[in-house]
């Protein structure tokens, strides 16, 4: 596997970590949120390039999809806050 894409697919995880690190109360982020906060990052620069990148992901069962309230799919990561605290700080293998 290119180790672009490897490195693509941590900086997606390690962000959406970041976020439910920080935002510990949250269910999930919607799409629109988790592009936003990777296209900031210069990760990516289309929403085709995260959704590509996220399947991915996805299939490996780090990022979870969910059904949130009002029916919205939210992509969430189900670890204990100090999983994700080691993640977000790289100290995860």
């Amino acid at each position: 596997m290119n180790k672009s894409l490897i490195k693509i697919y941590r900086e997606i995880v390690k962000t959406l970590a970041k976020h439910m690190y920080e935002h510990s109360n949250l269910e999930g982020i919607e799409f629109k949120q988790l592009f936003k906060l990777c296209f900031d990052h210069a990760m990516i620069s289309s929403e085709a390039q995260l959704k590509e990148n996220l399947l991915e992901v996805l299939d490996h069962k780090v990022i979870k999809e969910i059904k949130g309230e009002r029916g919205r799919i939210l992509y969430t990561m189900e670890f204990p806050r100090h999983i994700l605290e080691q993640i977000v700080e790289d100290k995860f293998e």
